[in-house]
């Protein structure tokens, strides 16, 4: 288990396992992990400034790593005295602080930043959610009227886009166009006046067919209703034309 204090050693001493390669230069001491773990001690309730000196400590060992450590034949410790002369230094330790802070905020940032996407990627699936679990009764009611007149355009043969449009669209023309609510509302008009009025008896055979030809009637009616409301807007933007 690493000790509390254990000296800072470099890449070098960490790729080879604590070995240092006979007749090569090595680096022992990291000075840029030696600030870091004055970062992480700074950050503590109670700086302790005596694990760091211990941090600056070295011991290296010659012989065979297999004999026990009081039967080594040579033991030699390393002090870095700029170490040592770094926690002196209020200006390094200011340094070291701020950029401690400082990144403790962009961290912090981020964080906050995550956190609000999570909650603004939730709220649109609850939207989506409850768009789907909509079950108040004009919802139903619209959407009941919006498949009966679909699947009747359907069995006819029509295009269903030839009746409709978007609300966008609505929005960009400023033109009149036919709504589905009152073609259906005007076909259960005239389908109970059908219901009403004295029954032949063939009347359930030919039922379905004068059905179909009210509902040609009405869609001719609201075409004509459209057309005539294009016209008169064609007109008044003749008369008075933009500037």
């Amino acid at each position: 288990k690493p000790h509390r204090s254990q000296p800072v050693l470099s890449v070098d001493i960490l790729e080879t396992r604590g070995y240092l390669p006979l007749g090569h230069f090595s680096k022992i001491f990291d000075m840029q992990e030696f600030h870091s773990l004055i970062s992480l001690e700074l950050q503590k309730p109670k700086f302790s400034k005596i694990n760091l000196q211990k941090s600056c400590i070295t011991v290296i060992r010659f012989g065979n790593s297999d004999l026990p450590n009081c039967r080594m034949p040579c033991w030699l410790a390393v002090i870095n005295i700029n170490a040592l002369n770094v926690l002196d230094d209020t200006k390094v330790l200011e340094s070291i602080s701020l950029m401690t802070s400082q990144l403790t905020l962009n961290i912090d940032k981020k964080d906050n930043e995550t956190k609000e996407e999570l909650e603004e990627a939730k709220m649109r699936r609850q939207r989506k959610q409850w768009s789907r679990i909509d079950q108040r009764p004009q919802s139903k009611m619209k959407e009941a009227n919006s498949r009966k007149i679909r699947e009747e355009l359907r069995r006819r043969g029509e295009k269903i886009s030839d009746h409709m449009k978007y609300s966008w669209e609505e929005g960009v023309a400023h033109k009149a166009v036919i709504s589905m609510d009152k073609l259906y509302e005007e076909m259960r008009r005239n389908q109970t006046s059908d219901a009403s009025s004295p029954s032949s008896p063939d009347s359930g055979q030919n039922s379905q067919v004068r059905n179909w030809a009210k509902i040609n009637v009405a869609l001719r009616n609201a075409m004509r209703d459209l057309q005539r409301a294009e016209a008169e807007e064609t007109s008044s933007n003749k008369q008075h034309p933009s500037l």
